[in-house]
């Protein structure tokens, strides 16, 4: 979480992930940071909406989106990896669609010590 904490983006969400207990994790770790969870308690709620999500990158208030190893145990993971833990599969969440629309709009940042969507 330094790599995460160090770059002071000046944003509403120091970085969003999938699933309130990532979130909760995340927060804990960055003692309170902002840290915006998607997909509720499971990671296939629909909060936000992709065009919230999509609004708040638009706007600034949010640059970086964990991924694959959201901890950043893991260098060289890619992607989001497999859609276990609760995750759904489907195309149909708000979740799913955050996710694809992430992968396709956003650049993994090789600098980051897991992967990191940076949105900005």
């Amino acid at each position: 979480m330094a790599w995460l904490t160090a770059r002071d983006t000046d944003t509403t969400y120091l970085a969003a992930t999938f699933g309130a207990q990532q979130a909760a994790s995340l927060i804990l770790a960055t003692d309170g940071a902002s840290i915006l969870p998607i997909g509720g308690f499971n990671g296939t709620d629909d909060v936000p909406t992709l065009d919230s999500f999509v609004s708040l990158v638009q706007s600034g208030q949010l640059r970086y989106v964990l991924g694959g190893d959201e901890r950043g145990a893991g260098a060289g993971a890619t992607g989001f990896g497999a859609t276990g833990s609760g995750r759904s599969a489907s195309t149909d969440t708000a979740s799913a669609q955050i996710r694809q629309w992430v992968e396709q709009n956003c650049v993994v940042d090789s600098s980051a010590p897991g992967t990191v969507y940076d949105c900005g």
